[in-house]
């Protein structure tokens, strides 16, 4: 499952006695945390209603309405930042991922899509989506939260290590990469026909095999900026 991939990246990074900021989470999310007993999280959300229902579901919580593009904390505010399945919402997701560095000061924590030609070969023949047509529901779930369908942004390692490198050209970055494969998006299977469900549920168990053995084609990455062993570059 997807969330088993998140849960392990989470308590792998991510101590519990540490500052954390959480971006634009999900109540399962939210749950998360604070069950885990983390010390001092902030859950960052964009829009007042979301801002709304998770802080009077949650009353324990720390909940701010925070831009992830534009973050009103100084630099390193917090130990860690975090954000899962979100940068693909937002019109400026290398600004985000910017500005989840700067504001930490050991280490940022992101699980996206991963842009694999696996990926790319399942979006051209409409088995994974371009346009992400299956979030819009009621109105929001799109791009910034409204009806519009947002672009699936996915991500590699070069690019991540392009953007972190044109930002703060003096660090060697280290960076962690890891991957997963979760398969079953409902949302997708619903739109497809017959024949496209028919060819999905014949290739999917050689895909699993496929994937097992080729992890870097999977449709999940994890990437986690390790700021406390990145370093300073020598002229």
């Amino acid at each position: 499952m997807r969330w088993n991939f998140v849960i392990k990246n989470i308590l792998k990074y991510l101590p519990r006695k540490s500052k954390i900021l959480v971006v634009s989470p999900s109540s399962q999310e939210v749950n998360f945390f604070l069950e885990k007993n983390y010390y001092d999280v902030t859950f960052g959300v964009y829009s007042k209603n979301d801002l709304k229902s998770l802080s009077l579901n949650n009353k324990f919580g720390n909940f701010l309405k925070i831009d992830a593009r534009d973050i009103k904390f100084k630099d390193k505010y917090f130990d860690y930042t975090f954000v899962n399945a979100v940068l693909h919402h937002i019109d400026l997701p290398h600004l985000v991922v910017s500005e989840l560095y700067r504001v930490s000061k050991k280490g940022v924590l992101i699980i996206e899509g991963n842009d694999s030609l696996i990926m790319r070969i399942s979006t051209y023949f409409n088995f994974s989506e371009e346009y992400e047509k299956s979030a819009t529901i009621n109105e929001q779930g799109g791009l910034l939260g409204t009806s519009i369908p947002n672009y699936v942004y996915r991500w590699t390692e070069r690019e991540i290590i392009k953007l972190l490198n044109s930002y703060n050209p003096e660090i060697f970055h280290k960076i962690q990469f890891s991957y997963d494969s979760y398969l079953k998006n409902e949302g997708v299977k619903k739109t497809h026909s017959v024949f496209k469900a028919i060819i999905r549920t014949i290739l999917e168990p050689f895909l699993n095999i496929f994937l097992f053995i080729f992890r870097n084609q999977s449709n999940l990455i994890s990437i986690y900026i390790d700021k406390e062993k990145s370093y300073k570059r020598i002229n």
